[in-house]
């Protein structure tokens, strides 16, 4: 069932429509602003003429470069806070990762096939909306970031997870502009822990330029993003951690 259709059908339910009435009833004005183009981009974006992933693309500068000493600190300094079962559980989830396995709030997933990282596979989309939030946010990045010192400790992790990130930006499902997109991989607050999370991984993982190069890239491109869709309309928790990323 699409997007559309599903909504539709909370509208016919004769449980969902009076909860869905209370919640728009008490909407002010800039929330409704907010969810009307949202709403207005998910079914005019797909459909123009041009492509939305690739005008993106073209935002980052040609010869990109990056000065990562200071989130290179702040991440060493984090990680040298956390106590020593910490440290190990971030491994052990990090080593998870060479196996294809990802988990969040205690849900484990196998999330890679023969056609590569499964983003929208039913089973992402059927576990907990904040499960795929964090999966589509990298959450799994942060694993070998705060868990090894450096990548030298964990060349498997670390092939993985520059696969992982190489599929996401080949992938048509994770494209800016398909379907669904601004509900699915490109919802505003996933985007937000996108950016911290390939930020420091991209200043963890300096021994390998060409990941670094990558990693670097999707900052960018995933950072333009969301300075065109910072979420004002929503407020609260989602306009703090949109705010130190742009």
């Amino acid at each position: 069932m699409s997007g559309g259709q599903s909504r539709l059908s909370q509208l016919a339910d004769t449980e969902t429509a009076p909860l869905l009435y209370e919640t728009v009833r008490n909407m002010e004005r800039e929330q409704l602003l907010g969810v009307a183009d949202r709403t207005l981009r998910q079914l005019v974006v797909p459909s123009l003429p041009l492509d939305a992933d690739q005008w993106y693309e073209r935002q980052v500068p040609s010869g990109l470069a990056i000065r990562p000493e200071s989130i290179r600190g702040n991440t060493t300094t984090l990680r040298r806070c956390l106590d020593s079962a910490s440290r190990e559980n971030y491994r052990e989830r990090a080593d998870e990762t060479a196996s294809g396995t990802v988990t969040l709030l205690e849900r484990s997933l196998s999330v890679t096939g023969e056609d590569g990282v499964g983003w929208l596979d039913d089973a992402v989309l059927d576990s907990p909306a904040m499960w795929a939030l964090q999966f589509h946010g990298f959450e799994f990045l942060s694993w070998a970031t705060l868990g090894y010192d450096g990548p030298g400790a964990c060349p498997d992790v670390v092939e993985t997870l520059a696969d992982w990130l190489a599929d996401w930006d080949d992938a048509e499902a994770t494209a800016i502009g398909a379907p669904g997109y601004l509900r699915r991989a490109w919802t505003p607050h996933a985007v937000s822990l996108r950016v911290l999370h390939l930020a420091r991984f991209c200043a963890w993982v300096r021994d390998d330029t060409a990941v670094e190069a990558l990693a670097a890239r999707l900052v960018y491109r995933n950072a333009a993003f969301l300075s065109n869709h910072v979420e004002h309309d929503v407020g609260g928790n989602h306009l703090i951690e949109n705010a130190p990323r742009w």
